[in-house]
């Protein structure tokens, strides 16, 4: 993995400990931050212990993290720390945003829409492949999108599900060139 000095001993919290928090949590970790994980579900902590993540209410220290990563199945309007998130709007990222970061260089194809979104992807995909590309498909169903390793000359194919990520508009996929 890359390795963005921007992240380097930063203070990262990282709310909802599902597949994506966890990705995020390694991530970070790997860019040398310091990471403060937490989800709200008892047992989720649990069914991680192993992966060694300090947990902590990071919300309750006073400018404590310079970065939090929302995990996108969680509403931040309806969330148990709603008031703190709205207070700290400015700090919230997402695993999207570092993904881009890592991947500045990489040709990054962005699917979005209602209907025909993964069906659009293995078409392309497909004809990819069969040019010899280096392709990825990524989106919000199955592997995270930061457990994908980045190889010279990726092309990363991405689709989003709209109405499961709550954190749609925090993303800033106006970093794609457009074509």
């Amino acid at each position: 993995m890359v390795t963005l000095q921007k992240y380097q001993n930063k203070k990262i919290a990282i709310y909802g400990m599902g597949l994506t928090g966890c990705s995020a949590a390694k991530a970070f970790r790997k860019l040398g931050a310091q990471v403060f994980c937490w989800d709200d579900n008892i047992k989720v902590r649990k069914k991680i212990e192993n992966f060694n993540f300090l947990f902590s209410k990071f919300w309750l220290g006073k400018n404590f993290v310079d970065n939090i990563v929302i995990s996108p199945g969680i509403d931040i309007n309806k969330c148990k720390i709603k008031n703190y998130l709205r207070k700290n709007l400015n700090k919230i990222i997402t695993d999207l945003d570092l993904f881009f970061d890592l991947n500045k260089d990489a040709l990054i194809v962005s699917i979005t829409g209602t209907n025909g979104k993964s069906t659009t992807c293995k078409i392309i995909e497909k004809i990819l492949k069969i040019a010899k590309y280096n392709v990825k498909t990524l989106g919000n169903i199955g592997n995270p999108i930061l457990s994908f390793n980045k190889t010279k000359k990726n092309i990363f194919l991405y689709w989003k599900f709209h109405l499961i990520n709550f954190n749609i508009l925090n993303y800033f996929v106006l970093n794609m060139r457009l074509y």
